[in-house]
């Protein structure tokens, strides 16, 4: 007797995340006929010891859909496991749906215009009545799938004296949004020609994968082409910042990106297969760190690029290049900034490179053929000095004794 078919786990509502009470309908069915279903449900709040449940000593046998939900205030995720058999062996192999629920919120955990709301859509429609103005969070947060940010421009800050968390996955911005004084936990925000601002005050979550924003529209988004001039700014926290859409798109405009403060950035001026039919100006301002830089991206194509460095900002990566495509392309401005020869040394394939007005600063934006240039023209000076200083001296020995031959320098 052969094997079971591997079950199909199927959820209702299908999200990404839900709703801290929110209910899911799943149900389980398999192709094979005359077999057994069996499933195992783990709670994260209840697993121990990094991992889940013995299928074997833990299954249940599936008779009829099943309404789950997480059951705990902070969220959590529900791992769902199914497997059938046919006979006493013959067991399939093992589907298995993972749902993810959200922390629930206070009653009062936001605020706009001195009304208190409890859920995330309530205080943006709220805003978005109001025309503009700020969503204060009086609580940690955590945006689902289906949540959006405002159609109106903007301020999302913590009210208390701690700094509230502010969690979702990938968000598309509607209108200019700022952040201030939160603990930032959004995976990534596609700025659809709108700025986007991350203040002095912000705290940006750890992640392997930094925290990004792009300028334009995500991949697939509907209309793949938009004209905006938008401003990405950046104070604090690391992220990775990008003038362009993600790939296939094409944002109309100029594009600035500035990065200052305390941030730390990773910064590509045109995304890989994107296009920014314009000027994308990034500015990186002292103190201030950039980790890499890339005006174009394999495939990505910018009109113009303008990397301009400010003070003495830190160059931590290896990374510093105009563009990956193959020809020199835009202009690297170090006229405000104060590099060592070292760290000027890093920026390659651009294709103008502007130096400081003044003696001082041009001295400390010399690249290595300049400093190995004007070694060379200082020890042919010092030559010279101690060619004439020699001549001298045999000149002066020359003249005390009666007999050239008697001197020690003929």
């Amino acid at each position: 007797m052969k094997a079971a078919a591997e079950p199909v786990i199927t959820i209702t509502p299908k999200q990404g995340n839900y709703s801290n009470d929110d209910k899911v309908t799943v149900e389980i069915t398999c192709a094979t006929e005359e077999e057994e279903i069996y499933y195992v449900v783990d709670n994260s709040n209840d697993i121990t010891g990094g991992g889940l449940s013995d299928f074997e000593k833990h299954k249940v046998l599936y008779e009829k859909p099943l309404t789950l939900t997480i059951e705990n205030p902070q969220g959590g995720t529900l791992y769902i496991r199914a497997a059938a058999k046919t006979g006493q062996k013959n067991w399939s192999p093992t589907a298995r749906k993972d749902l993810p629920f959200v922390k629930a919120v206070g009653k009062e955990a936001f605020e706009v215009n001195g009304s208190k709301y409890g859920t995330w859509k309530e205080a943006v429609s709220a805003l978005e009545k109001a025309g503009s103005g700020e969503i204060i969070l009086r609580d940690d947060v955590e945006l689902q799938e289906k949540d959006v940010f405002p159609s109106v421009s903007c301020t999302i800050r913590s009210g208390n004296e701690r700094k509230c968390k502010i969690k979702g996955g990938v968000m598309e911005a509607k209108a200019d949004i700022a952040f201030e004084n939160v603990v930032y936990d959004v995976r990534r925000i596609y700025g659809n020609g709108h700025s986007v601002t991350i203040g002095t005050d912000v705290e940006a979550t750890f992640s392997f994968m930094k925290r990004s924003i792009f300028a334009g529209v995500a991949y697939d988004a509907e209309e793949k082409e938009i004209m905006a001039n938008p401003v990405i700014s950046v104070e604090s926290g690391k992220f990775a910042l990008y003038g362009s859409g993600s790939g296939g798109t094409t944002l109309k405009g100029n594009v600035e990106i500035r990065v200052k403060g305390t941030a730390e950035a990773e910064v590509a001026g045109a995304y890989m297969n994107s296009t920014v039919d314009g000027k994308v100006t990034v500015t990186v301002e002292d103190q201030a760190s950039l980790s890499e830089f890339l005006g174009e991206q394999n495939k990505g194509s910018a009109k113009e690029l303008e990397l301009i460095l400010m003070g003495s900002p830190k160059l931590d990566g290896r990374t510093f290049r105009g563009t990956v495509n193959g020809t020199p392309k835009g202009t690297l401005n170090l006229r405000q900034a104060s590099l060592s020869p070292e760290q000027a040394e890093k920026f390659k394939d651009f294709a103008e490179i502007l130096k400081a007005d003044s003696p001082e600063a041009e001295e400390n934006l010399l690249t290595k053929p300049a400093v190995e240039a004007e070694t060379e023209a200082m020890e042919k000076e010092k030559a010279a000095e101690e060619a004439v200083a020699i001549e001298k001296m045999i000149a002066e020995s020359v003249s005390n004794f009666s007999d050239p031959e008697e001197s020690d320098f003929l």
